[in-house]
Order: C-alpha cells, then structure tokens, then sequence
C-alpha cells in the first residue's frame, strides 16, 4: 500500500473530525462574545456643578452620556468665571459625578479630552487640573491628576491656587495652560480586580484679577470630543459598515468550520466507486 502524503493525511484527518470540530467552534465563539462584557460600567453623570474657591461668578451648565456600548464616559459642558476680588488666588469647579458597575479588568482606562481655555489679559497665573476618581465598591477612590506646563526636576506644589496641593512630576502633561487643548495618549488609574462603584471627575481652572475690569474666564469642553474615558472618538463615517474585530473573528470560524464540513462530505462522496 503506498504511503499517504501529509498533505492527504491532513485532509483525511479533517474528514472524520468536520462535525466535531464544527461543534467545538460555536462554543469558543460564544465564550469570546461573554469576555467582551466583563469590562466595566459607567452610567451618565447624576450629578453635575459648577463652583468656585473663593466667590466670584459663575454660569454655564454641564452633562455627560454613557458611550462605547456603557464602558466608556463622554463629559461636555460649559462656564464663565468672574472674580471680584483683586490679587487674590480663586478657581473655578466643573464637576461630574456619577455611579458604575461592572469589574474593573484593567489597571488602566484610556483617556483623552479636548477643552479650550479664554483667558483675558487681567488674570494671571491661570492654570488648569483634571482630576479623575474611581471608586470601587467598598474601597477608597483611586485619584489620578493631570496639569498643563512641564514638570519640574521634583515634585512642586502649588502655591495658593490648588491649596498646596503636591503635584508629582508625571502629572504634568506639557499641555498649554490656556487656549485650546487637546490631550491624547493618557490613562487613568483602575482597581483591577473590583467593581466599579462610582466616579468623579473634576476640571480646575486657577488663576487671580490683577484689575478691576470686568473680565470673563471662559471653558468650553464640546460635546465632540470631551473629556473622554474609555471613550475614543467616533471613526469618519463609511457607506459600509465595518465588522467589528470580535464580528470578524466568529465569521471566521464560522465559514472555516461550514467549509471543513462541506469539504469532508463532498470527499466522502467523490471517495464512492460505481459497482
């Protein structure tokens, strides 16, 4: 009897295993799919304010959705700030609050936000802070901060306009203090392992009046691009829907499984001789 090939081996072996492997594939399939939804959870902001340190005006309003399927944040919103009070150090509060669910699998969630900063020419030494909380259930809020400017040789605090508040050197961002700014490429602190149970997100403008003159520090963060967590900005939009990865990937093993069934009948059949 002449030797089979692997080549022919392979075949065969496909041949008598086309069903049972068909089987093994739509479980494997499934088992990704319930993996996606182990992530965590966030709800929309219940609770939003605007405020600020030492008085002063304020306006504006603020809100937020849940995106990426409910594992992303998106924050937006707007505020003016005036200060009556000359040479003193204020700031101004735009906070989000809001609850969570869902295992926190990472120890880290991609961040990225775009708001711009309309500082008039009477308030000095403006600077801003992002500052984002994840709680876990039954934990302490892990905090993660981010400041415009470069980092000095050590850790700095400031003075007067975050309270003392110590900055270590990684959480400068290198970002302008005012104007428009766009941060990419960062990520906020996670509890892996726990649930998450609620967040805070707080943006800090800081800065004080050297005159009199009746002038407005302005913040928009728009709806667009926001302050994003776990929340990348939507793709330009196609004529043709696009497969996700995870979409992709059953495809595949869907049509490899039907042709490894297909294929092994129709050898079955071609393998039959005529009596």
């Amino acid at each position: 009897m002449q030797a089979k090939s692997p080549l022919q081996e392979a075949k065969a072996f496909l041949a008598r295993n086309s069903a049972r492997l068909a089987l093994r594939a739509v479980p494997l399939a499934l088992v990704t799919v319930a993996a996606v939804h182990a992530t965590t959870n966030f709800n929309g902001p219940t609770t939003t304010s605007i405020g600020t340190c030492s008085g002063g005006q304020t306006t504006g309003s603020l809100t937020g959705v849940a995106t990426n399927s409910l594992h992303g944040l998106s924050l937006s919103g707007n505020a003016t700030w005036s200060s009556p009070v000359v040479g003193l150090g204020n700031c101004l509060n735009l906070s989000w609050s809001g609850t969570g669910s869902g295992t926190m699998d990472t120890a880290t969630l991609p961040l990225l936000f775009d708001y711009t900063i309309t500082t008039p020419a009477n308030v000095a030494n403006q600077i801003w802070a992002l500052n984002v909380t994840l709680t876990p259930a039954g934990g302490a809020g892990v905090l993660s901060q981010f400041t415009c400017g470069n980092a000095p040789s050590s850790a700095a605090q400031q003075p007067l306009f975050f309270k003392q508040r110590e900055f270590a050197v990684s959480n400068y961002t290198g970002l302008p203090c005012t104007g428009v700014i766009s941060g990419r490429d960062l990520t906020v602190a996670a509890t892996q392992g726990q649930t998450l149970a609620s967040y805070t997100v707080q943006l800090q403008i800081t800065g004080y009046w050297t005159t009199t003159s009746a002038t407005q520090v302005t913040v928009n963060v728009p709806p667009a691009s926001s302050i994003n967590i776990n929340s990348p900005l939507a793709p330009a939009p196609s004529s043709v829907p696009a497969l996700s990865t995870l979409a992709l990937g059953i495809t595949a093993i869907s049509l490899i499984a039907l042709g490894v069934a297909f294929g092994g009948r129709r050898n079955s059949a071609g393998g039959m001789t005529a009596a």
